[in-house]
């Protein structure tokens, strides 16, 4: 039972046992949720370079122990979308999701979710996009996934993938 459950129970208990300490007991679990927002505040994280204006490319939600990013997608440095090959265009998207962990402390052992917009489901693309994924993602405990096909904000792009990792 976490310390949550444990104090809920604990006013519960005063309750039952004493009618006239329902008014502590509901002030207890008021200042309880207070704390506990308290403790869980959230930290924008945007690799050197990868800031956009009005979004973060990651979120740690902390006392949460999670960390979302934004759809990442194949660019290079300026921004633009990698087109020499697919599987260069799918290593460019893994490094840049890359990159979005280490700023924020994490690397892909800490990945549990991706999800993957994908332009098509072409299975030269598939083949590609699952042999470079393997080379990235924890192999003995591979993260839940999904794949969408849906369009894209540039038809360049392949795939725009985003995660929620785990924080330690």
């Amino acid at each position: 039972m976490n310390l949550y459950d444990r104090f809920v129970t604990s006013a519960l208990a005063s309750i039952l046992a004493d009618r006239r300490s329902l008014g502590a007991a509901l002030t207890m679990c008021n200042c309880w949720h207070k704390l506990r927002g308290a403790l869980m505040s959230l930290t924008a994280v945007n690799p050197p370079g990868a800031a956009w204006p009005g979004l973060s490319q990651g979120v740690i939600a902390k006392g949460a122990g999670l960390f979302v990013t934004t759809g990442h997608v194949g660019t290079d440095a300026a921004g633009e979308p990698v087109t020499s090959s697919v599987e260069d265009q799918i290593v460019a998207l893994f490094e840049n999701i890359k990159k979005t962990l280490d700023a924020a402390g994490l690397g892909f052992e800490h990945v549990a979710r991706m999800t993957n917009y994908v332009k098509s489901f072409d299975p030269e693309f598939l083949a590609t996009f699952r042999a470079v994924r393997t080379r990235y993602l924890n192999q003995d405990v591979p993260p839940a996934g999904v794949m969408v096909q849906g369009g894209l904000y540039d038809e360049r792009l392949l795939v725009e993938s985003e995660i929620i990792a785990i924080v330690p």
